[in-house]
């Protein structure tokens, strides 16, 4: 990385343990090793009818996993990020859900969720800073 540091991706947090554990044992006490917390994939999903914000979330989730129980899994993680309305009809709404990597590639596949009666499309929500001057990544000027 830029600063002199090193940066490695393992597969599973076994691997992750298994080398953190070698790298402590071979480098000396100069080193400093870090674990990164990794970021959750992101989807959005669009054309729901009411503000989910007004309903409890917790209960919300539950519903559509049991409407969609083959996206989800018992050890799926899904946290809602925002919720507000579209730039079109701002009585059609559209939320950010933060979900685990295994629920993503489910959700992408299918391509769509019901909510309640709702027939909601659903989309990767990848945000990607980009410069407005050198039009280089992850700065916006």
């Amino acid at each position: 990385m830029k600063d002199g540091s090193l940066l490695i991706g393992c597969a599973s947090k076994d691997d992750n343990a298994r080398f953190k554990k070698i790298a402590q044992d071979k480098l000396s006490d100069e080193y400093e090793i870090k674990e990164v917390k990794g970021i959750l994939p992101r989807v959005k999903i669009v054309g729901l009818t009411q503000n989910l914000e007004e309903t409890e979330l917790s209960e919300l989730f539950e519903y559509v996993v049991k409407t969609n129980g083959d996206l989800f899994n018992l050890d799926s993680v899904c946290r809602v990020i925002k919720v507000y309305p579209t730039k079109k009809n701002n009585k059609v709404f559209q939320a950010i859900l933060e979900i685990d990597r295994n629920t993503y590639e489910n959700l992408i596949k299918a391509d769509f969720l019901l909510v309640g009666y709702d027939y909601c499309k659903i989309y990767d929500a990848h945000e990607i800073k980009r410069c407005f001057k050198c039009s280089e990544y992850n700065h916006s000027a």
